[in-house]
C-alpha cells in the first residue's frame, strides 16, 4: 500500500518546516522551547512599537498594567518597572529608564529581531537590527516559575548595566 500525499499539502508542509527552522526556535525534537516562546510572544505583542511611527493601537510595553507585565516578567522585575514608572509620573522627569528595554532604543521604528536560545534553558539571545545597519545584542535571562518561564533580566552588550541594575532602587 502506497501513501499518496497531495502536492499542495507537501509544498505547504515543506514551507512550514523551512519557516520554523529559519526562526531558530526549533530544538532537536522540532518543538518550540518554552523560554524562547516567552520572548517571541513579547516581541509579537509589542511589534507595533517598531513597525508604526505613532503606535495608537495599544500602550507601549512600559505603560502596560501590572497584569500584562507579569505575563512576561518576574514579579520582581515587574515591580521595578512599575516603581520607575511611578517615579517618572511623580517627578515628571526620567527616573532610571530612558529607553525601551526590549528594543534597546528610545526609537525602535523599523527594527527587526532575530532570536535564538542558547544550549542551556533560560537564556535567549536577541539581535535587534535597525534600518541604518546598527545591531544590538540582548540576552534575556529567564527563570522557571510556578506559572511558566518569566524574564528575570535583560543583559545588554558592552559594559552596560543590565535592566535590573538600571531599575534597582539607588541608595
Amino acid at each position: 500500500m502506497r501513501l499518496r500525499i497531495k502536492p499542495s499539502f507537501a509544498i505547504a508542509l515543506v514551507s512550514l518546516l523551512a519557516l520554523a527552522s529559519s526562526f531558530g526556535f526549533a530544538t532537536e525534537n522540532n518543538s518550540v522551547r518554552a523560554d524562547v516562546n516567552v520572548v517571541r510572544s513579547l516581541y509579537a505583542e509589542f511589534a507595533d512599537e517598531a513597525v508604526l511611527e505613532n503606535p495608537e493601537t495599544q500602550k507601549p510595553l512600559l505603560d502596560q498594567s501590572r497584569a500584562v507585565l507579569l505575563r512576561y516578567f518576574t514579579s520582581e522585575l515587574s515591580a521595578h518597572i512599575l516603581r520607575d514608572r511611578e517615579c517618572a509620573a511623580r517627578t515628571q522627569e526620567i527616573c532610571n529608564l530612558d529607553f525601551s528595554p526590549i528594543w534597546d532604543s528610545q526609537d525602535p521604528t523599523g527594527a527587526t529581531v532575530k532570536m535564538t536560545g542558547e544550549s542551556a534553558l533560560g537564556k535567549v539571545h536577541a539581535t535587534v537590527s535597525y534600518p541604518n545597519g546598527e545591531k544590538r545584542e540582548l540576552v534575556f535571562r529567564l527563570t522557571k516559575t510556578s506559572v511558566g518561564w518569566k524574564i528575570a533580566d535583560i543583559i545588554y552588550s558592552g559594559d552596560r548595566q543590565t535592566l535590573s541594575q538600571i531599575l534597582r532602587p539607588k541608595g
